[in-house]
């Protein structure tokens, strides 16, 4: 912040100096060479105030590696699989409840189930509906339904 400080110092001294030359410089090609020595004087002041400013400043960039948490990345990731798997979850169960509407079957409890491959994606999803015995639904029509519609296997538990 120093070399900035010194900078608009030198800047302004230079101009304050021109400013002032200006009011005596006489007219005509002697003034014109002066204004000439002038500006050169400014433009000096510009490039030694950028060049002592470049040497000062770092501009060496941090890896790439240093910008990533890598000792809570797990954690995260983590957290985020566990959300993604619950929203998800009740999802699904909203949806297997608006088919069981159709067939008038009031489920107890449904429970979901989903097997993941190596990479973490999931392959297979599973769930259990646990219904009253005497259920006057059609599970069985219900079963095909949700099997067929949302591509989840399906188990009736009466209970």
């Amino acid at each position: 912040m120093n070399e900035w400080n010194s900078w608009f110092g030198l800047i302004s001294a230079t101009s304050a100096v021109c400013v002032l030359a200006e009011f005596f410089i006489p007219k005509g090609k002697i003034g014109k060479s002066i204004n000439i020595i002038l500006s050169m004087f400014v433009l000096s002041a510009f490039v030694g105030a950028i060049n002592a400013g470049k040497q000062s400043l770092n501009f060496k960039m941090p890896k790439s590696d240093e910008f990533l948490p890598t000792k809570n990345a797990k954690k995260f990731t983590d957290k985020i699989e566990k959300q993604t798997e619950q929203l998800m979850n009740k999802s699904l169960e909203a949806a297997i409840k608006l088919e069981l509407t159709d067939f008038k079957i009031n489920p107890k409890k449904i429970e979901i189930f989903t097997d993941k491959n190596e990479d973490n994606c999931i392959v297979m999803i599973r769930c259990k509906i646990y219904v009253q015995k005497n259920e006057p639904g059609d599970t069985e029509k219900a079963k095909e339904n949700i099997e067929k519609n949302l591509k989840i296997c399906t188990e009736f538990i009466e209970v």
